[in-house]
């Protein structure tokens, strides 16, 4: 290799060094890293985190007493002003399915939770938001939330961007799934009847069951004590036409 090409290389070599060195010394002001390693901007980012988890709560309390929606579809019945979305009805099972229920979090997330964030609680601070971008994971006694949401926060001469958010939210989102589709599969496989054992079985599980008749719909309600959704039992209505 001749010298010059080894000078070049070196050249190179000590421009790129000094840019990374230049890149880390303001990754703070770039947003890069934990967005809590600066205490100025550590308070907006827990604002966000409460809102990610009053937003899902928000969304979990309503799919459960609208029958597994939020977006009641066509096929709903109304219980003395409660609609509740039908989970089997001419011999058809409607039950949302698991990813269904992901899914409808993830938009309601997505949907209410600029809605939530108050930032003139900091008027010192410019603030703007790009799109919000989550992720649900529903398990047997959580809903996981991952939030991508580009929030850029400015002061005087400093830049931050904030945009990664987590959350798990201690609700029995997923078991509570898995009995109301119980009770659905149940009613498919044998139309017009009834398992009042399987009701009964649930309460090994913490869930209270209970059947209110409205002529030809059974409201099945499903509470659960040991799971508070804003204050609240959890509870998850279904709708069945028999």
């Amino acid at each position: 290799m001749k010298r010059g090409q080894i000078a070049l290389f070196m050249i190179i070599a000590l421009v790129l060094a000094f840019g990374i060195i230049l890149l880390y010394s303001q990754r703070e002001k770039l947003g890069w890293g934990l967005a809590g390693t600066n205490s100025e901007i550590r308070p907006m980012e827990a604002h966000v985190i409460d809102c990610l988890e009053k937003t899902s709560m928000n969304g979990v309390e309503i799919l459960g007493l609208q029958g597994g929606y939020i977006d009641l579809p066509a096929q709903s019945f109304d219980a003395n002003g409660s609609k509740i979305a039908y989970a089997y009805q001419s011999r058809k099972m409607l039950f949302p399915s698991h990813e269904s229920i992901e899914k409808q979090i993830e938009s309601y997330v997505e949907k209410e939770i600029p809605n939530c964030v108050q930032w003139e609680k900091w008027p010192d601070f410019r603030i703007s938001e790009g799109k919000p971008n989550a992720l649900a994971l529903m398990e047997d006694e959580s809903m996981i939330l991952n939030l991508v949401w580009p929030i850029t926060i400015e002061k005087g001469n400093s830049r931050y961007l904030i945009s990664k958010f987590d959350k798990t939210v201690n609700v029995s989102a997923g078991r509570m799934y898995k009995a109301a589709y119980g009770i659905v599969n149940r009613t498919y496989s044998d139309p017009g009847t009834v398992d009042i054992s399987y009701l009964i079985s649930l309460g090994d599980e913490g869930i209270r069951g209970d059947i209110y008749p409205y002529n030809s719909t059974l409201v099945y309600s499903l509470e659960d004590n040991r799971s508070m959704v804003n204050g609240k039992p959890y509870v998850f209505l279904i709708a069945v036409k028999l």
